[in-house]
């Protein structure tokens, strides 16, 4: 993700003593990827469409929708509006949202 001007002052907005922030200094997220390769249907069927989400990003979220109780509609309304959600999953204000099914299953 490059940083836009507008990014960076939102960024800029959020404290850096957030707990998501905490979190994901915490976190060696690509060491997750090769584990996580491979989960999501849509990243499986290879079919035509729209280019299916990053797997970090899409995991990030499912994450945020399980420690927030957020159904999938309410997710990706917060992922829509909170400065601290975007950040935590490497989004920018420019990026599509994900707004399909989080958690649909491998067949």
């Amino acid at each position: 993700m490059q940083m836009s001007f507008g990014t960076l002052e939102l960024a800029e907005r959020l404290k850096r003593d957030n707990v998501l922030m905490k979190i994901d200094a915490l976190i060696e997220w690509e060491e997750l990827r090769p584990k996580l390769t491979g989960l999501y249907k849509r990243e499986l069927s290879h079919g035509g469409g729209q280019e299916p989400f990053d797997v970090l990003l899409m995991f990030k979220a499912i994450l945020l929708g399980q420690w927030h109780s957020l159904s999938d509609a309410a997710l990706e309304q917060a992922l829509c509006v909170r400065i601290n959600f975007l950040q935590f999953c490497g989004l920018s204000l420019s990026d599509a949202i994900p707004d399909k099914p989080l958690c649909a299953p491998v067949p």
